[in-house]
């Protein structure tokens, strides 16, 4: 929404400028003034600069559509698969063991993101210093500060029961029916956890087939690699 009212806006003021500058042409021509001739040019320079923004504000929109149609199509021909010879395809894994009872059903490189919060003092007065000491005067308050961090690099499996992320620094293992909430993007998933105050953020390759992955596997009791008779994964 924001970048559709940038390039509005861009366009916007390229039409002003455009039309500033065939009324300064026009009186250039008239008049026979060099002052008006080099104000159109001015002005003519600035309308292609603000429409060629807005040309690569397109451009941008339009390969970032072309991505995010790309990773929807494989999510759907992977569900397709899976639904077609109704089970899942084997895995491979580099750092997850895949067991016999409860194999791996899909795995990927991924990062593991957290949530840190600190507080931070804002002062409200007059600094000076003191023997080379900076020293405020008046009244100060806490802030809380928010940031998002990468914390591991490692691989994310998935089982018929749990969502396990192994990597360098941190390792997690959730219990898919623990799972209280779920955000999906076309980069990443985050994964809310019941018991865990901070939610899980991964960046995968594709955030909405992983995201679809465990919707449908908090549903559905999948045993071994085999989908119940008669059930079928569903994007939605």
């Amino acid at each position: 929404m924001l970048r559709a009212m940038q390039k509005l806006l861009l366009r916007a003021l390229a039409v002003i400028f455009g039309l500033s500058t065939f009324v300064q042409l026009i009186m250039a021509i008239t008049e026979k003034s060099p002052a008006a001739t080099v104000s159109a040019l001015v002005t003519a320079a600035i309308t292609f600069g603000l429409w060629r923004l807005s040309s690569r504000a397109d451009r941008a929109d339009s390969k970032a559509g072309d991505k995010n149609n790309q990773l929807a199509d494989e999510a759907a021909a992977y569900f397709d698969h899976v639904n077609s010879v109704g089970k899942f395809p084997e895995s491979p894994t580099d750092r997850i063991i895949s067991r016999q009872d409860c194999p791996v059903l899909a795995a990927c490189n991924a990062k593991l993101l957290e949530v840190t919060s600190d507080q931070a003092r804002q002062y409200l007065g007059t600094r000076v210093k003191l023997a080379g000491l900076p020293i405020y005067l008046g009244q100060s308050s806490s802030a809380a500060r928010t940031a998002v961090r990468e914390a591991a690099q490692g691989e994310l499996a998935i089982t018929p029961k749990s969502l396990i992320f192994d990597g360098q620094h941190r390792s997690a293992d959730v219990d898919l029916d623990k799972i209280t909430a779920l955000d999906i993007a076309f980069d990443a998933i985050t994964v809310s956890v019941r018991g865990r105050q901070k939610p899980l953020i991964f960046i995968v390759p594709n955030g909405l087939l992983w995201g679809m992955l465990i919707r449908n596997l908090i549903q559905i009791p999948v045993h071994g690699r085999q989908l119940p008779p008669g059930t079928q994964l569903t994007i939605r």
